[in-house]
């Protein structure tokens, strides 16, 4: 699986999704950032939804820890992540178990 997955927004801008491999093979999900003007048109969907295939595709279980960071909040992330088969784990740990379903936003 990529640990890089990226979306050219303009010449100068991109949105962009970190991910690392786990010591028990499973991925983490570092980050999803998209440009705040470009924010509102389904960049990150756009993004978090190939992750999600490539996961299935791969059997890959992914795994993230919700950070909100300028301007998202918590709940908007919790609710956004749920939409995509994310549930939290534990506190503060979200996983998503390989599958083929992927929803839209």
């Amino acid at each position: 699986m990529k640990t890089c997955y990226a979306k050219k927004l303009s010449s100068t801008k991109i949105a962009i999704a970190d991910l690392s491999e786990s010591e028990y093979g499973h991925m983490v999900i570092n980050r999803i950032n998209v440009p705040r003007d470009f924010r509102g048109l389904g960049h990150a969907t756009a993004l978090l939804q190939q992750i999600i295939i490539d996961a299935a595709r791969e059997g890959v279980t992914l795994w993230l820890e919700i950070s909100p960071s300028d301007g998202l909040g918590r709940e908007a992330l919790q609710a956004w992540y749920e939409r995509y088969g994310f549930i939290e784990d534990q506190p503060g740990v979200w996983k998503r178990e390989p599958s083929w379903t992927v929803t839209n936003d």
